[in-house]
């Protein structure tokens, strides 16, 4: 074998050549490996990040199929959410079958997946309908076919897909037909429920899918070599096989894992959106936020409402109810949590913490008053306890999730608890009920915030994507620091603005992937996406 170097012998500049780029190939991929692939960046057009808008449904309808109201077309707004930003909201008319994002392959943002490749698809969501959907679901997700103009390529039309009545959001597995997925009767035959979750219109959740694109049979385990698992408001959640007909998944890895045909005809590509024959009676809203593609769950998962701090929501906060706008107070007298009109705006009795346990997303709600600490839900009850905060994340009754319903309120509730505990104002007591429901929405009124100090945000740019350089135009003299985070949370740079209008960063050390930049000034913070590609 020729130019191989072992101990004590000589190489050649050729091999050490080959060796060292080698190791730079390896060190560049593994930089490479995890990173956002794609991402749906309301800051550019529908065209910019996605095939199309898909407005039509049937091109020829018959009998009492939707017939598609040609001067009432779909369209696409960019409206701008108080927690999450700027987001994504498609609404499909009466008399319109359809209205989706097709294909993550737009003019500057694209992506395609290939067959063999394995994905993180993650996004926020929420829905409204007019009225209310009712007898039977519609589609609001589908893993799609492309035939290539052969309908015998097409087995399955959706190998995956997800759908929502209402009440319940189902995720589906379709498994292939033959001679194609156009036999009678086969959707349903051929259908298995996954999972299925009660959500309330209105309320923003987030989603992500890893799928393993792959259509080849393993027939020593008896399955097909593809897979998807799912995550539900950052918990993985266990699958299933309910109300199944002639096909089944096949579960493992603690029923965590469903092996099942992800690949179909010649490509396989998202939508996301509203379609079926069900959707046609009914004006539905569906809004979409931190849409992106990735190749590990971290870099998937939707950003939270700080836009990515690592702190997540710590910090001291007013808690007020959205309704009754009573704040959470202290009753020192009967050693409980009443709702109370807001007294000065230092009385410790009003004040809480939010601190960080450990596992991302979970808090203690820690008293200001002295004379406490730990807040409990325990007996139909909240009240606050002497324990010490920050506990482990284990004590289930002093573990909290705060999760934003998208409106600017959460729910707090205790995630480790058998049952559903969620904080309510219950006629100025306040004490937690089993499921989320407009009497649960709080108000996180941070003390810290100033109106006054405020700097300008709406006149902000930063330039998406990026390649060697961050461009920033726009800064007023309130902003003093600038500073860049990974999708992680994990600070890379920061740059002292120093009364600038214009900026531009040096992005030459950055890796491919997400990264968020974070405007301070003198009490307000301010927190722009880009992708560095």
């Amino acid at each position: 074998m020729k130019n191989v170097c072992f101990k004590n012998h000589a190489c050649s500049n050729e091999y050490r050549l080959y060796i060292f780029s080698v190791f730079v190939v390896i060190f560049l991929a593994q930089e490479l490996n995890a990173q956002v692939l794609w991402y749906g960046d309301p800051n550019l057009s529908v065209n910019d990040n996605f095939r199309r808008l898909d407005p039509n449904g049937n091109s020829n309808p018959t009998g009492d199929r939707c017939v598609d109201d040609p001067n009432n077309p779909p369209f696409v707004t960019k409206p701008t959410d108080p927690v999450y930003g700027k987001f994504w909201r498609i609404t499909k008319p009466i008399s319109r079958k359809r209205a989706e994002f097709a294909r993550t392959t737009g003019d500057i943002n694209s992506f395609v997946p290939q067959k063999a490749g394995t994905y993180y698809y993650g996004w926020r969501w929420r829905i409204n309908a007019t009225p209310n959907l009712a007898d039977g679901g519609i589609a609001v997700f589908q893993w799609k076919t492309d035939e290539g103009g052969d309908i015998n390529t097409n087995k399955q039309n959706y190998p995956f897909n997800m759908e929502y009545d209402g009440s319940v959001l189902h995720l589906n597995a379709f498994g292939p037909a033959e001679p194609n997925w156009n036999r009678p009767g086969s959707i349903t035959q051929r259908r298995t429920t996954l999972w299925q979750q009660a959500i309330q219109e209105d309320t923003w959740v987030t989603f992500v899918i890893k799928v393993k694109v792959e259509d080849t049979y393993d027939g020593n385990n008896n399955r097909y070599d593809g897979y998807i698992e799912f995550w539900f408001n950052g918990e993985q959640q266990t699958l299933s096989n309910i109300d199944f007909d002639e096909y089944q998944v096949v579960l493992a890895n603690s029923n965590t894992r469903a092996y099942h045909k992800t690949f179909d005809g010649i490509e396989v590509y998202p939508k996301w959106g509203a379609y079926n024959e069900n959707a046609c009676d009914f004006e539905v809203i569906t809004d979409f936020d931190d849409m992106r593609v990735a190749s590990t769950y971290a870099e998937a998962l939707p950003s939270n409402p700080n836009g990515g701090n690592p702190n997540g929501l710590e910090g001291i906060y007013k808690i007020k109810h959205s309704v009754t706008s009573k704040y959470w107070t202290v009753d020192n007298t009967n050693s409980n949590i009443i709702t109370a009109d807001e007294m000065t705006p230092d009385s410790a009795t009003q004040i809480f913490e939010v601190k960080s346990v450990g596992t991302t997303g979970y808090y203690n709600i820690s008293c200001a008053d002295p004379n406490w600490d730990a807040v409990r839900f325990h007996t139909t009850n909240v009240y606050p306890t002497t324990t010490s905060t920050p506990t482990t994340d284990t004590n289930n009754t002093r573990i909290f999730e705060i999760l934003s319903n998208g409106s600017g309120a959460y729910d707090i509730h205790t995630p480790q608890t058998t049952t559903g505990r969620y904080a309510y104002d219950n006629s100025g007591d306040v004490n937690y009920t089993g499921s989320a429901s407009a009497n649960t929405k709080w108000i996180l009124e941070d003390i810290n915030s100033l109106g006054s100090e405020d700097f300008d945000k709406s006149s902000i740019f930063v330039s998406n994507p990026v390649d060697n350089q961050i461009l920033i135009n726009g800064l007023d003299d309130k902003v003093n620091k600038i500073e860049v985070f990974n999708i992680m949370g994990k600070s890379i740079l920061v740059q002292d603005v120093k009364k600038a209008s214009s900026m531009r960063i040096d992005a030459n050390t950055l890796t491919n992937g997400l990264y968020l930049v974070k405007f301070y000034g003198k009490t307000s913070i301010f927190t722009i996406k880009f992708i560095k590609r």
